[in-house]
């Protein structure tokens, strides 16, 4: 619970804006059954720079440059991550394999 605490209220925007344009991109897809820019290319550059982006910064908290091997007053747990920027980048990177998905399904029934 105290990690919900660290959320702000622009926190929870941020991680509400690519859920609305998701379901919007999804809706529209999914009632005109037909694609009219092709997107994939970008959806798999969106979840890639994401992973990407949350594991540099997994890494560069838990580096040897933070260790406490290497800097005895710093610990390094769980929560000196910034837990919404990978809470961010996770919603991303679902929001863009979910529309990829439904791109390559919709491809497949037009074919």
């Amino acid at each position: 619970m105290e990690i919900l605490s660290t959320f702000s209220f622009k926190d929870l925007i941020a991680f509400a804006v690519p859920v609305i344009i998701t379901a919007l991109f999804f809706n529209r897809r999914r009632k005109r059954k037909s694609i009219r820019v092709n997107c994939s290319f970008l959806f798999i550059v969106l979840s890639v720079g994401s992973a990407l982006e949350i594991w540099g910064n997994i890494y560069e908290t838990f580096s040897y440059r933070n260790n406490h091997l290497y800097n005895n007053d710093k610990f390094t747990t769980v929560f000196n991550y910034d837990i919404p920027k990978i809470v961010f980048f996770s919603i991303i990177i679902v929001a863009s394999i979910t529309l990829f998905i439904q791109e390559v399904r919709i491809r497949k029934t037009l074919l």
